[in-house]
């Protein structure tokens, strides 16, 4: 058989990117492009060979030492047999596309200080930067990294492409390219060198004409040791790819000589996923092959067609993780709220670091056995301890350097005292969290089961919080042994360091940590005896060698051509260094302005004063020799540096500049050259060099006064930033940013502000942090006053606006803080009426600044706490819709409603200021809410004679759903619930069984039996979420293991109880689970540590009087060392544990909790009172006055914002202003949360929800009149326009609440009834002077309930409608005509038949019948079937869905009724409309899942509450797109009760029962 090679192609010119193909590929048209070779095909870089469309993938060949992109892989070098290409025509590879690499790898040619690393970074560069394309007319390129890679690598080319693997591994530019690598063709790779490479380079230094030895031929040999290096970092980073080891079998000719240049065992990895194989071939003709017959070719075809149909088959499947990978990350990164990426501080950090410095750290000893040592469950501490400015920082940034090199998972953060989020210990633990997301695929899962069921915000947190939930509860706990390092800089610049390193030094972990941190000098404390900590003290020597290769770079760049001259100004400048990286870097600077003669030079070292704070007067010694203009500058920009949030950009910088300074050339030149060095520029933002520079600018010295006065440059900042947001072209600016995306449905997250400042830089960080400005100034500043209240004045609306853009309305109650803190500042001459009016809030504004301003603050808090979520998703809201939904005495309703403007007109509500319930919820008839406990997403109720624990959202305080312990008819009593630390799994007690449940799906994950006869006194999550511990009363405490039921550890205290009369009434096990308290009555509480049983501690008692004698509950500090004690006579006692000493707090309270960050207490007396203090001094902040109402059980919101309460069968919800706490960068530096409140009165309020409460409504005829049935059984009638009482209509019961109204079309009737039973009926007349007459009527007693009234069309009759029976009634005669027994319990709606009146209709979810109203009898020709029954079975309802509320149409010919499937359907309420005329056609109406629930009509339109809570309308026989949103609910108007209740009249006014009254607005469906 004759061989054919393939026809020789023709060549041309080619560029970088250089294009090959062979002329049998031209005919694929547009799926393949081809180009002709150039003279010179053999060029340098990455070359495209083979295009495609669409590739499958990329296949990237990479030669060996002396070789060449083409002729490498062509037999002979005649690149006519360029094999390569014969891959496009094999089945399987067809659609890949060919390129390959070159690089300088000859043995020939000049010196190079190349090595294999510098040709690693250029091949991933070149993937990087790829950016060609063969096919004519293809505008886009398919970048390299969005398809598979397969590396086909020859000899050294394989140790290259290893290299280039773990560079690009933990380098962020190429990690996402490297992760697309599939698999590696080694072909006669020396991974473990070559033994002739050291003879090669031997021959060449020793050719008398020849080239020198190279580097790259050196790192061959086989003592080297990069191989060892590079094959130690590959194997930790190759366990996912596919390997293939092609080994030489034939011996090469070498000089004289044949041998074999890469042995066998060189030549393969021995890895269990490597498939080594022999060729018959050399080891320069493994790579070449003459025909497509080859075997040697074949063999290496066939494992890339193996490798191709692997991947080809998953690709799809790869692809949509991937994306869900990357929306993961996107959506874990706004819950974190992560501004930066983490990398952006390393880079910016990286170029400060001179290559070569900082090694001295990493090849310390003890530095190195830190890298090593063993694995351990404690953690391992290296810490770092440096004066300022002795390069601690650029010594972290190498550290991650080097820890990264090794292949290490290493996680890092900058603390940065001028950076006020960056300081936050709290943002560090996020952005940590976020690093360890990106790359550890089971901690991103875990995290985003986390936010996914608990709901969590991440921004909100604080650092226990966050430490507990995320590194407690999910990374400490994961099975891995690759060990994390954590590199922590500067971490006495933290807000809460103390807490941070004594969390770091007794963490326990499953996962190895290592943590690397560096501080000034400070307390260390002594690590327990579990952890090891090393620490190193910066000494001169150690940087000495860093800081003279920095000063020789420095001196030669400026000085090349004296080496006397640059070794005399080195040595004089190390002389007066003194160890500080910062003076040598300052005085170089300072002496490059004088490098003109050596004269020059000489003189300018001479003056450099030695240390840092001469040198610093020296600095601005030289910007005050300035003239007065370029002084002034440089003073602005130094106080922006110092003063900002955050640092600025350089854009931002110029626009804040602009009132006195336009027009700069080159503003990064400007600040370099007059701010005397004070100021450098990094990555286009402007910083200072150092903190110690900001310490010196502004507080000066004993004889130089501060330079920058910082309440002054704070008012300078807050008028510049009040100037600027006080414009009328931001309504317009955010209008047009609103066009482009009206409605954001992802509950607005998107950050539409962004929008706005690519064309006005400043405006963000005005809109963020102009209150914080405003706070640091001072309160005697004029001019600021006048401009910040201008500002409030005309221009608070459109700032609103653009903050709801932002889609972050933190900073609107971050804002409000600040304004606060600055209201504090203002004089107070108030009589004590005003000092109410101070502690209330509840009245009109005293004409004090000092008032107004903290006014104008909580309208701030509460307009987040009322429509924040509504805000957001309708920015401009804020103009019409929210001003008028404030309270009338609010500062933004008298502000901005005009009246007369034709906006909402709200009336109805008696208080004229914000109130703080935003729900009051019924869990059941006759049912006691027994206890209460909240995560972020929910919060729950439990009943515990029905074993029933009811889940509400914590949104919107709607009922969720039900979990139920008892099963069957029997119920079983259930005292006790407990959450997990993350919030997402309940535990629920019974009298026979534990339970173990998913919140977010009330799914049963466990059941243990109950095993002792004792009783239970409480449960707890152990350490993971598969452990429950159970103490009963017999003392013990049980840990059990969840999955196996088995018994784990079992805790008896062995210290005799005989003494102690009986069983406990009280056990408490403590946060860290190793104490547990136990106390009896009449007896002081006792703890043991369950880790011993004879450790007891008795609590000290000073004698029989004392109150611990009588411990009644017992709350435990979250950090498990002290513990709160309420005892019988009311007194809360103090006990720490530690010191044994305890504080005694005379507060009368019956109940009480602690927030979870350890900074609120909450108690309740007993007349209901409840009360918030601070710790740890126990101030009050906060009280809520009640009506004697006994309150069962309180627990805070996890972020302590919220708290909620049980009393009978309520939830009440409570959100005063008064929670919102300063964010923890918000205080100064060593204050708490308490401190923050020091100066501040508490805030006195009233208990909404112990009004009278409304439980039934209706509206009454021509708008003019509604009617309220109330819990003490009164039913009154009320004017609408200003919601005034008119006429008391009856009394039930006292003690029994209505439940049931109905008001007559005409007015004349009004029918009621209550839970008893009873009903009345009143007739009724408005006589001319505009006062009601009441008639008696009807008054019966039925043995149920009633569902519904309904009035025949000429009120003569009346329907009185019940699950079981319906009766007919006369009105006129007062007797009954008929009545009917349902054959089973009925959940329909009636209604009088709008066409026929001697008819009315019935619907249910299965059928609608029609009735005779004198009889009851229904009438068969009329049974229909609604249309609805089809879709709701189909939708997966069921026959379990009902009819929740029917409307009918002005026009009457529409009946509109909504279909509520089942409970346990995730399908919305439907709307279906019957035609009244014939009642045999229904449809659906096609409005998707909008409708939550089905309020009435106006006009022909239906009006319904949308799930954001919008009351909408929809026209009949519309599209589902022409929706109208009018105006939306304040969240305290929503619970379930108001909502069941919310009616509209005719004319549109919209009415809604809230607590004791209803709210009335009129003029909301002309919005």
């Amino acid at each position: 058989m004759v061989q054919h090679a393939p026809p020789r192609p023709h060549f041309g010119q080619a560029g970088r990117h250089a294009s090959f193909a062979d002329s049998t590929f031209a005919s694929l048209e547009n799926q393949r492009g081809v180009s002709p070779h150039g003279q010179r095909p053999d060029l340098l870089g990455l070359q495209l060979l083979c295009d495609n469309t669409e590739p499958d993938g990329d296949i990237i060949f990479v030669h060996g030492l002396g070789g060449t992109a083409m002729r490498t892989w062509s037999w002979q070098r005649d690149v006519s047999y360029f094999w390569p290409v014969w891959l496009t025509e094999e089945q399987g590879l067809s659609n890949f596309r060919i390129f390959s690499f070159g690089y300088n790898s000859y043995f020939k040619g000049a010196n190079t200080n190349l090595n294999t690393t510098d040709f690693a970074k250029d091949l991933l560069y070149s993937m990087l930067t790829f950016s060609g394309s063969l096919l004519e007319g293809k505008e886009e390129m398919v970048p390299i990294g969005s398809r598979r890679i397969i590396f086909v690598t020859h000899s050294m080319g394989g140790l290259v492409v290893k290299k280039a693997h773990v560079l690009g591994k933990h380098d962020k530019r190429y990690s996402s390219i490297i992760a697309q690598v599939y698999g590696i063709v080694f072909l006669a790779t020396p991974h473990r060198g070559a033994g002739y490479a050291k003879i090669l380079n031997n021959i060449l230094s020793t050719c008398p004409l020849g080239p020198p030895p190279k580097a790259y031929v050196a790192e061959l040999d086989t003592s080297s040791s990069f191989l060892q290096d590079i094959n130690e970092q590959f194997r930790v980073h190759c366990e996912k790819l596919e390997l293939a080891s092609f080994f030489e079998t034939k011996k090469t000719s070498f000089g004289v000589t044949k041998v074999l240049i890469v042995e066998k065992e060189s030549g393969i990895l021995g890895y269990p996923q490597e498939t080594s194989i022999p060729l018959n071939a050399d080891h320069h003709s493994i790579c070449k092959f003459e025909t497509r017959d080859d075997p040697n070719y074949i063999s290496v075809k066939n494992i890339l067609k193996h490798w191709a149909s692997q991947f080809l088959r998953t690709t799809s499947d790869t692809l949509t993780r991937r994306r869900s990978s990357n929306v993961e990350l996107e959506h874990l990164q706004t819950i974190l709220a992560i501004r930066e990426t983490p990398e952006t501080d390393l880079n910016v950090l990286g170029n400060r670091v001179l290559e070569g410095t900082c090694v001295w750290i990493t090849t310390r000893p003890d530095f190195v056995s830190w890298v090593e040592a063993p694995e351990m469950k404690n953690p391992n501490l290296f810490w770092l301890v440096g004066l300022p400015a002795t390069g601690k920082t650029s010594l972290a940034r190498s550290v991650v350097d080097h820890l990264q090199y090794l292949g290490h998972d290493c996680f890092y953060h900058f603390f940065s005292s001028g950076h006020q989020v960056k300081r936050m210990t709290a943002y560090c633990l996020r952005s940590l969290a976020f690093q360890i997301a990106c790359v550890n695929a089971k901690f991103r899962e875990h995290l985003s089961e986390l936010v996914e069921e608990s709901g969590i915000q991440f921004s909100s947190q604080t650092f226990p919080v966050i430490w507990e939930k995320v590194f407690e509860g999910i990374l400490f706990k994961l099975a891995t042994r690759r060990p994390i390092f954590l590199v922590l800089d500067g971490i006495d610049e933290g807000d809460s360091q103390a807490q941070f390193v004594s969390q770091l030094l007794k963490l326990q972990s499953e996962v190895p940590i290592r943590i690397f941190l560096t501080s000034r000098p400070m307390k260390i404390p002594s690590a327990p005896s579990r952890s090891s900590l090393t620490t190193c003290f910066i000494r001169e020597e150690d940087t000495h060698d860093d800081i003279v290769a920095y000063i020789q770079t420095v001196v030669q760049e400026a000085l090349p051509d004296d080496p006397e001259f640059q070794a005399d100004i080195s040595d004089q400048v190390l002389a007066k260094a003194s160890g500080s990286f910062l003076w040598v870097k300052l005085a170089l600077e300072t002496l490059q302005d004088n490098w003109h003669t050596k004269e020059d030079i000489r003189k300018a070292l001479t003056e450099v004063p030695k240390g840092m704070e001469p040198l610093y007067k020296r600095m601005l010694d030289s910007v005050k020799s300035q003239p007065p203009r370029q002084q002034l500058m440089a003073k602005r920009i130094l106080t922006w540096a110092i003063c900002c949030w955050r640092p600025l950009s350089v854009n931002e910088l110029k626009v804040a500049l602009q009132p006195e300074f336009k027009d700069f050339v080159r503003l990064e030149h400007t600040i370099i050259q007059i701010c005397g060095h004070f100021t450098s520029v990094d990555n286009s933002k402007i910083t200072l060099v150092h903190a110690t520079a900001r310490s010196f600018l502004l507080h000066g010295t004993d004889d130089e006064p501060a330079f920058i006065d910082p309440r002054e440059g704070h008012e300078h900042l807050a008028i510049v930033s009040l100037k600027y947001i006080s414009r009328h072209q931001w309504r317009l600016v955010f209008k047009n940013v609103g066009v482009s995306n009206a409605r954001i449905e992802n509950e607005g997250r998107v950050n539409r502000l962004l929008l706005a400042e690519k064309d006005h830089p400043l405006l963000g960080y005005v809109t963020r942090y102009w209150a914080y400005h405003v706070s640091k100034s001072s309160a005697e500043a004029r001019n600021l006053m006048t401009v910040l209240k201008a500002f409030l004045a005309k221009y608070l609306l459109s700032w609103i606006e653009g903050i709801a853009l932002s889609g972050d309305l933190r900073y609107l109650t971050r804002s409000a803080q600040y304004l606060k803190a600055y209201a504090k500042k203002k004089p107070k001459s108030l009589d004590s009426d005003d000092k109410d009016n101070l502690l209330s809030l509840k009245e009109s504004p005293s004409s004090s600044d000092g008032i107004k301003f903290q006014s104008w603050a909580n309208d701030f808090i509460h307009i987040v706490g009322k429509f924040g979520r509504n805000l957001v998703q309708s920015p401009s809201s804020i103009y019409r819709l929210i001003p008028p939904l404030c309270p009338r005495l609010s500062m933004i309703h008298a502000t901005y409603v005009v009246p007369g403007d034709k906006t909402l007109s709200i009336v109805g509500l008696a208080s004229e200021g914000w109130g703080d319930c935003l729900a009051s919820l019924i869990v059941g008839e006759d049912e006691i809410a027994s206890k209460v406990l909240a995560t972020d997403a929910y919060f729950l109720t439990l009943i515990s004679t029905t074993g029933t624990v009811v889940i509400w959202h914590a949104e919107t305080c709607e009922e969720a759903r039900r979990i139920h312990h008892s099963e069957g008819e029997c119920n079983e009593y259930v005292p006790i619930m407990a959450l997990n630390r993350s919030g997402t799994r309940l535990a629920t007690a019974g009298n026979s069984t534990y339970r173990i449940w998913d919140i977010s799906t009330s799914q049963e994950l466990y059941r243990l039996t109950k095993r002792s006869q004792g009783l239970t006194m409480t449960i707890v999550f152990g350490s993971t979420d598969w452990e429950l511990l159970v103490g009963v009363d017999d003392c013990s405490v049980t840990r059990y293991d969840l999955e196996t039921s088995a018994v784990l550890s079992r805790f008896e205290p062995e210290e005799s109880l005989q003494e102690l009369q009986g069983c406990p009434n009280m056990m408490v096990i403590s946060p860290d689970l190793r104490k547990v308290a136990i106390a009896w009555r009449g007896k002081p509480l006792m703890i043991w540590d369950m880790s011993d049983p004879h450790a007891l501690h008795k609590c000290p008692v000073s004698g029989s009087s004392d109150p611990l004698n009588a411990p009644e509950l017992v709350r435990w500090q979250s950090d498990g060392n002290s513990l709160l004690i309420l005892c019988l006579s009311s007194k809360i006692v103090e006990w720490d544990l530690c010191t044994d000493h305890g504080i005694y707090h005379d507060i009368a309270a019956r109940e009480m909790t602690i927030s979870a960050d350890g900074n609120f207490l909450l108690t309740s007396d007993n007349v209901g009172t409840m009360s918030v203090w601070t710790f740890p001094r126990l101030q009050l902040i906060y009280r809520l006055l009640n009506g004697n109402e006994f309150i069962r059980d309180l627990t805070f919101s996890p972020n302590g914002q919220r708290f909620y309460d049980t009393r009978e069968s309520m939830c009440n919800v409570w959100e005063p202003d008064a929670l919102v706490s300063p964010d923890e960068q918000d205080l100064e530096d060593g204050s708490s949360i308490a401190d923050s409140y020091a100066a501040t009165e508490p805030v006195i309020s009233h208990d909404e929800s112990s009004l009278n409460q409304v439980t039934a409504f209706s509206v009454g005829p021509d708008d003019g009149y509604y009617c309220c049935g109330k819990e003490d059984g009164s039913v009154v009638i009320y004017e609408s326009t200003e919601g005034k009482k008119v006429r008391k209509v009856c009394n039930h019961a006292a003690s029994s609440s209505v439940i049931s109204l109905a008001w007559s079309q005409s007015g004349k009737y009004h029918v009621s009834s209550d839970e008893s039973g009873r009903v009345l009926s009143k007739r009724l007349e408005l006589r001319d002077d505009g006062k009601w007459a009441v008639f008696p009527g009807i008054d019966i007693r039925i043995s149920e309930a009633v569902k519904q009234f309904v009035f025949s069309n000429d009120e003569k009759l009346l329907l009185i409608y019940t699950p079981s029976k319906s009766f007919v009634w006369d009105l006129k005669s007062k007797k009954e005509l008929c009545s009917k027994r349902h054959q089973q319990r009925e959940d329909g709606c009636w209604i009088s038949d709008p066409m026929n009146h001697d008819m009315l209709v019935c619907i249910d979810s299965e059928k609608v019948c029609s009735y005779t109203w004198s009889t009851l009898q229904r009438s068969e020709q009329d049974l229909k079937a609604p249309a609805s029954t089809t879709v709701s079975n189909g939708s997966g309802t069921g026959g379990g869905a009902r009819i929740r509320g029917t409307a009918l149409s002005k026009d009457k010919r529409s009946l509109i009724y909504e279909v509520l499937p089942t409970t346990t359907s995730p399908a919305g309420p439907q709307l279906s409309i019957l035609f009244a005329s014939s009642l045999s056609h229904s449809w659906v109406v096609p409005l998707g899942n909008q409708v939550k629930r089905l309020i009435g009509t106006v006009q022909n339109s239906v009006v319904f509450l949308d799930h954001d809570y919008w009351v909408c309308t929809w026209e009949i026989e519309a599209s589902a797109s022409e929706v109208k949103r009018h105006f939306f609910l304040p969240k305290n108007w929503l619970n379930s009760s108001s909502l069941q209740m919310t009616a509209v009249s005719e004319q549109g006014t919209f009415f809604c029962p809230k607590f004791g009254e209803v709210v009335v607005v009129r003029s909301g469906m002309k919005i």
